[in-house]
């Protein structure tokens, strides 16, 4: 097993320019390491949230890439999306620039100020991922000690929704020594964690979920219990996500958020490894039918009842 750090992200230094951070040359990224490990078409990914992306972008780009995938709430953009997307105001619409204009930094901050449960409404809210960038931009990422670390993340969101063993994981991977001053600094630069925010409209013109309806390899697409907040239309689309390859599940764990794989670590790796032990030995449904998992939802051409008020065709082609 192999955890991958993406770009920007874990031991990547930071990039001089933020903007070579995109799905694209994460994905190569990815796709690239499983060609030179010579794992291509043997291997399975695991990606939650920006990882499951960057698989899916890596499947579709290289297709072949993996033997099968599990996504735990990608964040994928769905024809819904860009309705409420294309519903926003414009001035809530903030460019993917490394260092947003001073109007839009103060919009940003305006907005994350909004309640979080209703940022995505469409009344003159932004957009989620706005509210997100924005928060990010605001994170407190220098701390004097590992002490002082853990006591004030594990405060904040979302780090206060994992469980212990998440957050010791997150301390050791995802802090380092401050370039100046002395003491701790995030390893993901605020500036990186908030260009990713905003790099979802670029999923657009890349058709992204259009092109998955070529992907071949079983794919997993779980989702937590939670469908309000920034995170809510996520969860709500996976299984219209799961309908669009041709052999995709969908998988709910009831009382999870966004963070799942963080909150339950053990319940969400035991259903993982069902699956793709499924996907492996072809006998089985393929879907991590073998035992212990989450409920699946639905069915093959099943209605997607979390996808409440999105466009929902058959399976789109390119």
């Amino acid at each position: 097993m192999l955890g991958l750090d993406l770009r920007g992200h874990g031991a990547w230094r930071v990039p001089a320019d933020v903007r070579s951070v995109t799905y694209r040359q994460m994905a190569e990224d990815v796709a690239g390491l499983v060609r030179a490990r010579g794992w291509a078409g043997r291997c399975h990914g695991f990606g939650h949230s920006l990882g499951g992306c960057v698989a899916a972008h890596a499947e579709v780009l290289h297709p072949g890439t993996f033997a099968a995938m599990y996504l735990f709430e990608p964040v994928v953009f769905t024809p819904g999306m860009q309705g409420r997307l294309l519903a926003l105001p414009e001035c809530a619409r903030v460019p993917c620039d490394p260092a947003p204009p001073a109007a839009a930094a103060a919009a940003a901050a305006a907005a994350a100020a909004r309640d979080e449960e209703t940022a995505w409404s469409t009344e003159g809210a932004p957009g989620g991922e706005v509210v997100l960038a924005a928060s990010a931009l605001a994170r407190r990422d220098r701390f004097p000690s590992l002490a002082e670390a853990r006591a004030a993340l594990a405060r904040a969101k979302p780090f206060r929704y994992m469980a212990p063993e998440s957050l010791d994981g997150f301390l050791e991977a995802g802090l380092r020594g401050a370039a100046r001053g002395g003491g701790l600094e995030l390893s993901c630069a605020r500036e990186v964690e908030a260009r990713v925010y905003l790099l979802m409209e670029s999923q657009v013109p890349f058709q992204l979920f259009e092109r998955l309806a070529a992907v071949r390899c079983p794919v997993a697409v779980a989702r937590g219990g939670t469908v309000q907040g920034v995170h809510g239309m996520i969860a709500r689309s996976a299984q219209f996500l799961a309908r669009q390859v041709q052999r995709g599940a969908c998988f709910e764990f009831p009382g999870l958020f966004h963070l799942g794989p963080f909150e339950r670590p053990e319940a969400v790796g035991a259903a993982v490894l069902a699956f793709l032990g499924g996907a492996d030995g072809e006998g089985g449904d393929g879907a991590g039918g073998g035992g212990g998992g989450p409920p699946r939802i639905g069915g093959p051409g099943g209605t997607a009842e979390y996808a409440t008020g999105m466009y929902d065709p058959p399976r789109s082609k390119l």
